[in-house]
């Protein structure tokens, strides 16, 4: 939201938030518990963007309050971007897929593992997904979830599973609270 404040994208403020709110006030089956009500939020908002663009979006919490190690602000950056980018591109898949799943990994870590039908192969450089540009870098939403997990002491893998056509992007978080800012 900042970012779209600061590119003075207000529409797109007012898009967004109205989505959160409708989010909130719908009185949906598929209330998500992750001990953690700001990605309660994101979750189920974007539950709501899978549907309306034709998508099953599919979230398996983990018990715990794992979740409260990270910050609201970088939950709306990883979660926001990579469901976005998993949404955008299983809308044009087959199956039609998103899958969002956090998994204990050891006492000290979890990770939060996004995955999608694609029926494109998507460009990697360097293990990250780059954007389809001259430049062929990767767009500033993926730099910004790597960013994240590394200013916890996380970080970031993506990958493509070419026989059954998934996307996967995979982000290692602390248990404990970090970070910088």
């Amino acid at each position: 939201i900042y970012g779209l404040a600061k590119s003075q994208r207000y529409d797109q403020i007012e898009e967004y938030t109205k989505s959160l709110f409708d989010a909130i006030e719908s009185d949906e089956k598929d209330i998500i518990i992750t001990g953690n009500r700001d990605v309660d939020l994101i979750l189920r908002e974007k539950k709501k963007t899978g549907r309306d663009n034709g998508v099953n979006v599919t979230v398996k919490p983990i018990p715990g309050n794992y979740l409260s190690a990270v910050r609201a602000k970088d939950w709306v950056v990883i979660l926001g971007n990579l469901l976005d980018n998993s949404i955008r591109a299983a809308k044009d898949s087959q199956g039609k897929l998103v899958a969002c799943e956090f998994e204990t990994v050891n006492p000290y870590f979890y990770g939060v593992h996004i995955w999608n039908d694609s029926t494109i192969q998507p460009n990697m450089k360097d293990g990250v997904p780059i954007r389809d540009n001259k430049e062929g870098e990767s767009g500033y939403g993926i730099r910004n979830c790597i960013k994240c997990a590394q200013n916890y002491g996380g970080d970031a893998e993506f990958w493509f599973d070419e026989e059954n056509r998934i996307f996967h992007a995979k982000i290692l978080l602390p248990v404990e609270k970090g970070g910088e800012g």
